[in-house]
């Protein structure tokens, strides 16, 4: 049904479900991206997905999709993925003003204490290096085997740091993740393990862009 529509119709991206009942959203992406009678075999797909483990997200993008988000569904990833998709299709970043706003929120309430932007932007730094130590614990935690209470001790680390400076969107992920730990919930523990990365890397991002 989606193929038919699509040739005669264009749409500015898909949101692919992977495990639909018919046709997986891998087999219907194949078709799409090597058929002649859509319309636009390019369009840009993102898939939905349950999963978030290197194989499933590499199995995404083998078949032709841009991007995947993750379940539960958080909708500052939706405006990322979103992003992308229609800079690969305008050639412009729409949402790109309102991803970066979302981190001016640390420098504003650091200089309110800080003397310098240069001071503020090495605490920043120094906060992300530290996230990502803690971060590298968590992934080793987790494979390990280890005890779901330290991994829920590591996540509140992160947490207390990233309120502390402002970076409240990563705060927020890894409140999710010690609740989840909390709870004994493994399939959001690793979601949100994923989610905490994707999170730090857009940070890190951009405050090279910020030091620039």
């Amino acid at each position: 049904e989606c193929i038919n529509i699509l040739k005669d119709k264009d749409y500015d991206f898909i949101f692919m479900d992977v495990s639909m009942p018919e046709m997986d959203g891998f087999t219907t992406t194949k078709i799409i991206r090597s058929s002649d009678e859509v319309k636009n075999k390019d369009i840009p797909i993102l898939a939905m997905t349950a999963y978030a483990f290197s194989e499933d997200r590499e199995e995404c993008l083998k078949s032709g999709m841009n991007g995947y988000i993750s379940k539960p569904i958080h909708i500052d990833e939706i405006k990322k993925q979103l992003s992308t998709c229609l800079n690969l299709k305008k050639g412009v970043n729409y949402l790109q003003s309102e991803e970066k706003k979302s981190y001016e929120g640390c420098e504003q309430k650091l200089r309110e204490f800080m003397n310098s932007d240069e001071e503020m932007h090495s605490l920043l730094s120094m906060y992300l290096n530290d996230a990502k130590i803690i971060l590298k614990d968590i992934e080793d935690a987790l494979i390990s085997g280890d005890n779901l209470e330290k991994l829920s001790s590591l996540a509140h680390k992160i947490k207390g740091s990233s309120y502390n400076t402002g970076v409240d969107k990563v705060g927020e992920v890894a409140k999710n993740l010690e609740k989840s730990a909390k709870d004994g919930n493994i399939t959001d523990v690793k979601l949100y393990i994923q989610k905490l990365k994707d999170e730090l890397k857009s940070f890190e991002e951009w405050l090279i862009e910020r030091l620039a």
